[in-house]
């Protein structure tokens, strides 16, 4: 770091995120500039494989993009939760399984450029269909089963754009080849 932070003050505090301001000084020319960081809570990626190797995926609607896209379920940490049990809860909530094994693959930082958030992966194996939990924002969320190689696919062609999903499918793959 070339650069110390002088101040840091939060401009916006919103139910998902924060946006905080840092004051910078460059020590080589002393030239003063600001940093904009989006700051959000730790999150969760929870990956379904079922026991014939086919996947578990959620669509849902996503407000940003006006659109609707497959993804792994998926969530905030709340306050006090253990990533494992956050990513066994979303399963659940969200898709509707149960899952008897739960084994962290990775740990990824979303859009470090200008975001302080960070997701933990977890592979759910072992699963039990269970009734899905889904809060009002999820009312619309469907249940797709996809294999792996449909996955790719999707990436490939471009139907699969989050940034996210992509990672964490990456992980599964390096994680727990075919």
């Amino acid at each position: 770091m070339n650069y110390d932070v002088l101040s840091s003050d939060v401009v916006y505090d919103g139910k998902i995120l924060q946006l905080v301001v840092d004051k910078i000084r460059y020590r080589s020319s002393g030239r003063e500039s600001a940093r904009e960081v989006v700051v959000k809570d730790d999150f969760v990626v929870a990956i379904p494989l079922l026991a014939d190797g086919r996947l578990v995926l959620v669509n849902q609607f996503r407000h940003p993009f006006a659109a609707r896209t497959a993804t792994f379920p998926a969530g905030r940490v709340d306050p006090g939760e253990e990533p494992a049990a956050a990513a066994a809860r979303e399963l659940e909530e969200e898709a509707g399984y149960r899952c008897g094994k739960l084994t962290k693959i990775a740990t990824v930082h979303e859009v470090p450029e200008f975001a302080r958030c960070t997701g933990h992966v977890y592979l759910a194996e072992a699963l039990e269909a269970t009734a899905a939990r889904r809060e009002e924002g999820e009312a619309t969320m469907t249940v797709e089963i996809c294999t792996r190689a449909e996955v790719r696919r999707r990436i490939l062609a471009g139907e699969q754009r989050s940034v996210t999903f992509t990672a964490a499918f990456f992980h599964l793959e390096t994680a727990r080849p075919e």
